[in-house]
This record gives structure tokens, C-alpha cells and sequence, in this order.
């Protein structure tokens, strides 16, 4: 057979053609699967982390449950220790003095105990249920007066305000003098109805006419409402150990007056008003008597929170009132 003699150059010439396109499909091919390999990679390791981080988180959520839980526990255990210990609370001194030892009794009041679970420090709170008032039984010129003292001006918006809480809580469609009933609400942008039924939260106040956080909660001018109500009890006055010292704006007490109530029932509970007239200033006491009182409810209401590294409150829990009733443990 006869070939021409170019032919085999020409010949060689495309298959070199033919191997060079070969191989470059070949390396791009490579490099496409490479970076979708890198894709599906990288996408797989942001997709463990992510559920790494999740697993973590939810392992420091569970351990926090379990820290404050086991703190709230140890707070109904004190109080309930403490009440059925009471009359050894009474005669500390004698009883002291026979132990040869502190007597260790949690006794209601304001201020946190600190503890330490697993080494972790939590604060626990027992506070007696009348340490502050319930909202849903307040009297107009009592409400009044705290919502001057909580930073509301002027006579006019502290009685509109206080007969929208009250318009909020009745069970009726009456209007009280500026207050607040379907027909104002259902005027709003983002209409409701009024509860007209007593409150279960306090954040429901945030849904009443004239109520905002700053009234709530408080600021650093002024207390909240949050520091004086809550919605348990039938308290008429404000226990003086479980009262938040934020209250004290009431009996007209200035700092020092207010820092000697907290030092006293630091140490022990207040059983008598009369025990400050030691510490208060002449003719303030008869002041306090008009807001505050020493007799207990036989329930408190008790918290526990996570202390931070700056002494700020972390993460929290509360429980529903314990009785004092609900057992019979003694001091051990």
C-alpha cells in the first residue's frame, strides 16, 4: 500500500492534537470534581461544627437546668427547715450558745444566700410571699401612690394609669376615669382585647394602657412596679425582711436608713418594728408601720441564679410558692 509521505507526519500531528485536548478535558474534569469535592468538604465540616456547637450548647443548657434545680431544691429545703424550726430562731442566742455552734437557719428575706454547686456559685432567694403586694387586690390610692414613686408625672396620667390596671383586671366594661376598656384597645394599629380577668404575669401590665418597660421593671432613677407587686398573696403591707430595699421609697427612708434595714435582717429576721427604732432616724418609724409589718405568710416564694464572674445574676429559675405546712423536716 502506498501512503503519501507527508502522511504519516500529518497523521502524528493529530494525534498529539487529539492527546493534548485529551488531557486538558481530563484536567478540567479533575479540577471540577476537586472543587466540588472542596464543596461538599467543607460544607460537611461547617455542618459538624455547627452541630458540634449545637451539642455543646445544649450540654451547658442541661448542666445549668440541673444547677438550678438542685439550687432550688436546697432553697425549699432551707425555708421549710427554717419554719419548722422557728421557735429555735427565736431563742438564737440560748440555742447558740447550748450547741456550742451558729445555728444555721435560712430565714426569709430579700437578699440572696450564695452557695456553691460543683463548684459553680448560685445564688439562692427565699423571699416571703408579702414581701411584695399582689395587683390584682391593690387599692386605687395605694397603686396611685407607687406609680408616683415608679416615676409616672403629674396627678392626671398616675390616676389614668392606675384605672387602666384596674379597668385591665375587672371583670366589666366600665370605663373608669381615664382608663382603658375594649373600645381603646380595639383602636389600636394591632387590636386586642382586655383580659378583664385578674393577672397571671406581670409582663401582662406591658399590654395595658400607660404601662411600658421603664414602669415595669424600673430604671436607674426610679424603682418598677415589678419591685413592689407580683400575683400571689393577700398581703396588705409588704413584709420588712422580703421587701426589696427599692420600696423603702415608700416610708420616705434615705440610703444609710435603708442600709441599716438590710444589715438588721441580714443577721437575723425583724420580728418587731419597734427592733428599728435602734436604727432609724426619730419619728420615721410610725412611716414605716404604715407600709410594712413582720408578720409572715407561711409561704415563700424561692429562686435560685447562676452568679457571674462580675456578680451580675445569670441564668434564673423560680418556683411557685412552697407552704410552710408541706413538711415536717427538722434542722439538721
Amino acid at each position: 500500500m502506498c501512503l503519501y509521505p507527508g502522511f504519516h507526519f500529518r497523521f502524528a500531528l493529530k494525534v498529539s492534537a487529539q492527546t493534548r485536548e485529551d488531557k486538558g478535558f481530563i484536567l478540567i474534569a479533575v479540577l471540577w470534581v476537586s472543587l466540588v469535592l472542596s464543596v461538599v468538604a467543607m460544607n460537611a465540616a461547617t455542618s459538624s461544627r455547627l452541630q458540634g456547637i449545637q451539642v455543646q450548647n445544649i450540654l451547658e443548657i442541661m448542666e445549668q437546668e440541673h444547677l438550678l434545680y438542685s439550687g432550688l431544691a436546697r432553697g425549699k429545703h432551707e425555708y421549710l427547715k427554717y419554719e419548722a424550726n422557728r421557735a429555735l430562731a427565736e431563742n438564737r442566742e440560748i440555742w447558740e450558745v447550748i450547741a456550742g455552734e451558729g445555728l444555721d437557719l435560712w430565714h426569709p428575706r430579700f437578699e440572696p444566700y450564695e452557695i456553691r454547686v460543683e463548684d459553680v456559685p448560685l445564688a439562692v432567694q427565699i423571699r416571703d410571699v408579702h414581701g411584695r403586694l399582689n395587683i390584682n387586690n391593690v387599692q386605687l390610692y395605694l397603686l396611685e401612690e407607687i406609680l408616683g414613686h415608679c416615676g409616672v408625672q403629674g396627678s392626671a396620667e398616675i390616676s389614668a394609669t392606675a384605672n387602666s390596671i384596674l379597668d385591665w383586671i375587672d371583670e366589666d366594661d366600665l370605663q373608669r376615669p381615664g382608663g382603658a376598656e375594649k373600645d381603646y384597645y380595639l383602636s389600636l394599629p394591632s387590636p386586642y382585647l382586655p383580659k378583664n380577668a385578674q393577672i397571671q404575669d406581670m409582663r401582662e401590665l406591658l399590654l395595658v394602657k400607660g404601662v411600658n418597660r421603664h414602669l415595669l421593671y424600673g430604671t436607674d432613677d426610679h424603682p418598677g412596679l415589678i419591685h413592689f407587686f407580683h400575683v400571689y398573696g393577700e398581703a396588705k403591707s409588704l413584709d420588712i425582711n422580703s421587701a426589696s430595699p427599692e420600696t423603702f421609697v415608700l416610708a420616705g427612708l434615705d440610703a444609710d436608713s435603708v442600709q441599716e434595714i438590710v444589715d438588721k435582717r441580714n443577721l437575723e429576721p425583724i420580728s418587731r418594728l419597734a427592733q428599728l427604732g435602734e436604727v432609724l432616724p426619730p419619728g420615721v418609724l410610725d412611716e414605716v408601720g404604715r407600709y410594712y409589718t413582720v408578720q409572715g405568710s407561711g409561704q415563700a416564694l424561692v429562686s435560685a441564679f447562676i452568679l457571674l464572674e462580675d456578680g451580675r445574676q445569670g441564668a434564673k429559675i423560680s418556683g411557685l410558692p412552697v407552704h410552710s405546712e408541706q413538711s415536717a423536716w427538722h434542722m439538721d
